[in-house]
């Protein structure tokens, strides 16, 4: 229906409610003689009214702000579905607000009820809003009020009901209870946790303010109206919720982009998150309008630079206003800023983001927002070890600060990563082992590469702990918990089982439960280093065992249920990684844990490839692009895991689609950052190179895919041994290159080895015993020797047939290459049967 046709209705309309029943019919018949259809319409209207459970128009409750009051009164008592209004809990600008019961008796529950402030909703209108709703009502967070019905009235006005909230809005919570900047962080980073979970619904706020979150006598942040000013977006205008550019914002909290009737993203509550935390720490706004005109507004949003908060604290109270301000100078100038930046793409990435540096900041851990020079490391460092600084000699200190000084990037890299478990230690005796462990380093050392001074930095750590806290077990272990993870990480494989076996019988002998999951955690993830799947499913089940009792969406649990998913599809149990994944996918959603995100992003692509084999590439390819969106909405744009996931990713796209000019690119940048930060020889390296050469393979680069087959398969076999099933899998997959190259004779030496070393080390129902014979069949019958291939791709196909199925690729693949053997010339009658 056209606006001008509403406005006419919504006229009319009123001026009948004005007249008495007697002379509504000659109204009708003066103003809709020549338009049947409109009487209609407003005869409608009035039947409706007369049966409504809420008497008011829109022109009364919204435009007549001197009847508001009435009107809450009028309404007071009134029924509207099966709740009953009670009270006016308050008029903002988006409508009323009441509390109320719920009366159609099948349970007791108090509500909130929003009388949404808006005109009519047209039939477009209504559909989008009901929808909406919907989604709004799915939202499940201990730090969101829950959105439990809604709907119109009889007259087309929408209402909400809404979970009943009892408390103080955040910024009064604050300063009635005197909190420290600290604990303010702290109930900022509750806020933003429920924030980064709608996000990951893909709701987005669009109205952040302290009068929409609510605190708790228990210091629960509660959220309100989650999602709501897109809900009323149409061209109502209140004093509280302006308009600017048609889309309804709390300016003082609205983004550039907002203001300029951009399209929304969850930038934009970063953005809404920064004023909020402004306000908290400076307590003032970071800048205000003269007027509220719109074009007043654009300005003063998108072009004016806020003051740093450490220097707008009020004076008034000198002393305490100076140590504030020392405490918010640096970081969290920084940190405010950041999120504060008029273009988008400067912002944090996400709020995940923003609340990492926040925890950072917490844990005087540099940030990320702030570049990591090395004065500004070592200032951190030291701020953490206090206690152990001012212990030390002034000769020591000078050459622990040397020692730190050349290998603060990789120190950071490495131990930041194992922040969760570094803040469980126990604090004076664990840095103190780590500034005598540093302070023995030759700063000679950091001529090498980073990862040759950080196998020195482990062997002398890994000397002096049995020795200089072997009376203190509890210690020692979180110690041998870093140095296994960390020869874990680069590449260390048998000196990571010495000490992660350490740490977990002193986690078991001392009966502490939570160092004993991370340990037996780590032994698991050992075995995924090593590509050694039944016995990382044997170590796997003491963490989940114990996993069960944790909740759903515990991070240990959820990464002890990644770790199985990815011995499952190694050992190609496809049936039983479904449900591993769709619990996996359940639980993570909306976390702001790094290690439950890259968990998710992980199983994300999982999924990708096994529709990949199942042959179903156009879901493939759509789950595909939801893992890089969820990447990009998780990850910090500037870091390199980002733009390595980012280019694998890409990369993998292109290669789907057949696009190898695009994603062998793509898989090289991807390896370059990988051999970067980990070095040339880490076992990660291995399944890249492997890719890169099946990708060169079938863009026809044959010659190019000799050397990274060479490469992974050599780095296959140093890592894992010959007879691991991932050195026989490049080693079978080299032997095929060979035969195409023309290489006949060394395929065949190659692939009749692997089939040996198959058959004594490989369960008869792995894929690659399959696979490999696939292989040298086909080079046995490049050679010409019909005879012998004949069988090996029967065998082949009868195993990979039972394995993966008759549609599997590997599967067709091998009856292609069976039917060419068996209808080549001179390959006799029996084999073409």
């Amino acid at each position: 229906m056209e606006a001008a046709r509403w406005k006419r209705i919504q006229e009319l309309f009123h001026q009948l409610l004005e007249l008495e029943d007697s002379k509504r019919s000659a109204f009708l018949d003066q103003h809709c003689a020549d338009d049947p259809s409109l009487r209609e319409e407003l005869e409608a209207l009035v039947a409706a009214d007369n049966e409504a459970t809420l008497d008011f128009s829109e022109e009364s409750a919204f435009t007549d702000e001197s009847a508001t009051a009435e009107l809450a009164d009028q309404n007071l008592g009134r029924r509207l579905g099966h709740y009953r209004l009670v009270r006016l809990l308050g008029e903002g600008g988006m409508g009323l607000v009441y509390e109320a019961e719920r009366v159609d008796g099948e349970f007791e529950q108090k509500s909130a009820i929003k009388l949404v402030r808006t005109p009519w909703l047209g039939p477009q209108l209504l559909e989008r809003f009901l929808a909406e709703r919907r989604i709004l009502a799915r939202l499940e967070h201990p730090c969101i009020a829950r959105l439990l019905d809604g709907g119109t009235t009889s007259l087309g006005q929408p209402y909400l009901v809404m979970e009943y909230v009892e408390g103080l809005s955040i910024e009064r919570y604050c300063e009635q209870h005197g909190l420290s900047v600290r604990q303010r962080l702290e109930l900022f980073l509750k806020v933003c946790d429920a924030i980064a979970y709608a996000h990951g619904q893909l709701v987005v706020h669009r109205d952040i303010k302290p009068a929409n979150i609510l605190v708790t006598d228990e210091g629960v942040p509660k959220l309100l109206d989650f999602g709501i000013a897109r809900l009323i977006d149409t061209d109502s205008m209140s004093a509280e919720l302006t308009m600017v550019s048609g889309h309804a914002m709390t300016p003082e909290y609205a983004s550039p982009e907002q203001v300029r009737g951009e399209p929304v993203t969850t930038v934009s509550d970063v953005y809404s998150l920064g004023v909020l935390l402004y306000r908290l720490l400076a307590g003032t706004l970071p800048y205000e309008f003269k007027t509220r005109v719109p074009q007043e507004i654009e300005r003063v949003v998108c072009e004016t630079r806020p003051t740093r908060p450490s220097l707008v604290l009020p004076e008034s109270d000198v002393d305490p206003a100076r140590g504030r301000r020392r405490e918010l100078r640096g970081d969290l100038d920084t940190i405010v800023m950041h999120a504060l930046r008029k273009t988008p793409q400067e912002r944090y990435a996400s709020v995940a983001a923003l609340a990492e540096d926040i925890r950072r900041y917490l844990a005087c851990q540099p940030i990320l927002a702030r570049p990591p020079s090395r004065r500004y490391v070592l200032g951190k460092f030291l701020r953490r070890n206090r206690a152990s600084a001012a212990a030390a000699g002034s000769a020591v200190l000078a050459l622990l600060i040397g020692a730190l000084m050349a290998v603060w990037g990789m120190l950071a890299a490495q131990f930041e990563r194992d922040r969760a478990e570094a803040e469980a230690f126990r604090a004076e005796q664990t840095s103190s082992f780590l500034t005598n462990m540093l302070s023995s380093v030759n700063p000679d050392y950091s001529q090498g590469a980073d990862t040759e001074l950080l196998k020195r930095l482990l062997e002398d750590a890994a000397e002096r702990a049995p020795l200089e806290l072997g009376d203190q077990p509890s210690v020692r272990g979180e110690i041998e918990s870093v140095i296994g993870r960390a020869y874990l990480m680069i590449g260390e494989l048998e000196r990571a089982w010495t000490h992660l076996n350490v740490a977990s019988e002193l986690a078991a002998a001392a009966g502490d439960q939570q160092r004993l999951r991370h340990a037996n955690l780590a032994l698991a993830r050992h075995a995924a280093f090593s590509r050694d799947p039944a016995a990382g499913l044997e170590r796997l089940q003491r963490v989940l065992d114990e996993a069960d009792r944790l909740p759903p969406a515990d991070p240990v649990r959820l990464q002890a249920l990644g770790l199985k998913s990815q011995f499952l599809m190694d050992l190609n149990r496809i049936a039983e990684v479904e449900p591993v994944h769709s619990e996996i996918l359940r639980y993570s959603q909306g976390s702001s844990d790094q290690a439950v995100i890259d968990v998710r992003l992980g199983t994300l692509l999982s999924s990708t490839r096994i529709l990949a084999g199942q042959g179903h590439f156009d879901q493939a390819l759509e789950l595909l692009k939801q893992t890089r969106d969820e990447a990009e909405r998780w990850q910090d744009p500037a870091a390199w895991r980002y733009r390595q996931w980012a280019a694998s990713l890409e990369a993998i796209l292109h290669l789907m689609r057949q696009d190898y000019a695009a994603g062998i690119p793509l898989l090289r940048q991807s390896i370059a950052l990988q051999e970067q930060h980990f070095g040339p020889d880490h076992p990660f390296l291995v399944g890249e190179f492997n890719n890169l050469a099946n990708a060169l393979k079938s863009s026809g680069q044959l010659e190019e895919a000799r050397a990274p087959f060479e490469r992974a398969l050599s780095l296959a076999q140093a890592n894992h041994g010959r007879e691991h099933w991932m050195s026989l899998q490049i080693q079978g997959s080299h032997g095929n290159l060979l035969r195409m190259l023309g290489e006949t004779e060394p395929a065949l030496l190659s692939l009749r080895e692997a089939l040996t070393l198959a058959r004594s080390s490989l369960p008869e129902d792995h894929p690659q015993q399959g696979v490999i014979r696939r292989a040298l069949g086909q080079a046995e019958l490049a050679q010409g020797n019909r005879q012998a291939a004949v069988p090996l791709l029967e065998e082949s196909l009868s195993i990979l047939s039972d394995l993966l199925g008759p549609e599997h690729q590997e599967t067709v693949q091998t009856r292609r290459a069976l039917a060419e053997a068996q209808a080549a010339p001179g390959a006799g009658e029996s084999a073409r049967q």
